[in-house]
C-alpha cells in the first residue's frame, strides 16, 4: 500500500471516529435534556403534592376543631346523665378527633419540612428540652414518668423548632411505651467527625428486629404484637428522619428486645464550625 493510500485510509478512519464521537455527544445532550425535563417535572410534582397536602391538612383542621369543641360542650351538658354508654361514646369521639388532629399536625409539619429552607443556627439544647417537657407535662404526669437528664448540654447546629419536634416525638414515645412506670433517661455522646449523638433511653419491652428496621419508614404499621410507634399512623418517626436528614444528621435505634431493657432512640447533629 502506498503512502497516499495509507493517508487516505487514516483520514477516513479519523473522519469516522469524529462522526461517531459527534453522534455520541448528540445522544448525551439529548439524554441530558430528557433528564432535565424529568427533574423539572418531578420538582413541579413534589411542589404540587406539598401544596396539596398542606391545603388538605389545613382544610381538615378547622371542622375537626369544631367537632372537638362541640363534643366537649355536649359532654359538659350531659355530665349528669346516668347513661354510661352515651358518655362513653362522647369520650371516644373526643379521643378520635384529638388523634386525627395530631395526624393532621404531622402532615402539615411534613409538608413544611419538605418545603422550608432553613439556615442552621447554634442551639440552646437545654432550653429546647425544657420546652418539650412543658409540652409533655400532662402526659408524663398521667403515666407517672420519671425523666432524668444532664444539667449541661453541648452546643450544636440545627433549627430549634424542628429539633424540638424530634425530642417531643422520642420522649412521648418513651413515655407511652416505657415500663410501668416509665423510667426515661436523656443524654448525649460525642461522635467522630464533629457530631454529637443525642439519645432517649426507656425501660420498655424493647423492639423486635423486624419492627426496628421499619420504624423510620413512612406510612408503615407494625403488627399489634410489636411496638407501634407514634400510635401506628407511621408519620412521627418518618418526620423525625426527614428533619434530621435535612439538618445533616442521622437517626438510629438500639434494642436488645429484652423486657425492661427498653430501647435507645438517637439522632446526631453537627457541632458549630469553630468547635
Amino acid at each position: 500500500m502506498t503512502n497516499d493510500s495509507r493517508t487516505q485510509v487514516d483520514e477516513q478512519a479519523l473522519l469516522q471516529t469524529i462522526e461517531e464521537q459527534q453522534q455520541t455527544i448528540q445522544q448525551l445532550q439529548q439524554e441530558n435534556e430528557r433528564l432535565q425535563r424529568d427533574i423539572t417535572n418531578r420538582e413541579a410534582l413534589i411542589a404540587d403534592l406539598n401544596a396539596f397536602s398542606h391545603m388538605v391538612a389545613h382544610d381538615l383542621k378547622n371542622p375537626l376543631t369544631a367537632l372537638t369543641g362541640y363534643s366537649f360542650l355536649l359532654a359538659t351538658r350531659l355530665r349528669d346523665l346516668q347513661d354510661v354508654t352515651v358518655l362513653r361514646y362522647l369520650e371516644i369521639i373526643d379521643q378520635t378527633a384529638t388523634r386525627m388532629a395530631r395526624i393532621i399536625d404531622s402532615l402539615m409539619l411534613l409538608a413544611l419540612v419538605r418545603q422550608q429552607q432553613i439556615e442552621p443556627q447554634k442551639l440552646d439544647m437545654g432550653k429546647i428540652i425544657a420546652g418539650v417537657e412543658s409540652r409533655l407535662e400532662l402526659l408524663a404526669f398521667q403515666h407517672h414518668a420519671q425523666i432524668t437528664k444532664p444539667q449541661d448540654w453541648p452546643v450544636v447546629m440545627g433549627h430549634a423548632p424542628w429539633v424540638e419536634e424530634v425530642w417531643a416525638n422520642y420522649i412521648s414515645n418513651a413515655i407511652k411505651h416505657g415500663g410501668d412506670p416509665p423510667v426515661i433517661e436523656l443524654g448525649f455522646t460525642p461522635m467522630p467527625e464533629g457530631k454529637i449523638r443525642f439519645w432517649v433511653r426507656d425501660n420498655g419491652e424493647g423492639l423486635a428486629d423486624k419492627a426496628a428496621s421499619n420504624l423510620f419508614t413512612s406510612f408503615t404499621r407494625q403488627d399489634r404484637s410489636e411496638y407501634v410507634p407514634s400510635e401506628g399512623h407511621g408519620l412521627g418517626l418518618s418526620i423525625v428522619k426527614r428533619i434530621v436528614d435535612k439538618l445533616g444528621g442521622e437517626v438510629g435505634v438500639q434494642s436488645t428486645n429484652q423486657p425492661g431493657e427498653g430501647s435507645i432512640f438517637s439522632f446526631t447533629l453537627p457541632l458549630p464550625p469553630e468547635a
